[in-house]
């Protein structure tokens, strides 16, 4: 179970980096990239703090 967590979490952040390597070409494109950036960092720190409350808990 967890080696397929590890797995998925792998492709995402291979599909994530073909998206932000990606040289935005007008402004929409540049402002999806700056939201998309924004998102990942949410979902990145709310994975952060939920770990940490587990490991608070299993004290």
């Amino acid at each position: 179970m967890k080696t397929n967590l590890f797995l998925n979490a792998g492709s995402s952040i291979r599909n994530s980096n073909d998206v932000l390597n990606k040289i935005p070409e007008t402004d929409e494109e540049q402002q999806f990239l700056l939201l998309y950036k924004e998102l990942i960092i949410k979902e990145v720190k709310s994975k952060i703090i939920s770990n940490i409350n587990n490991m608070d808990d299993n004290l």
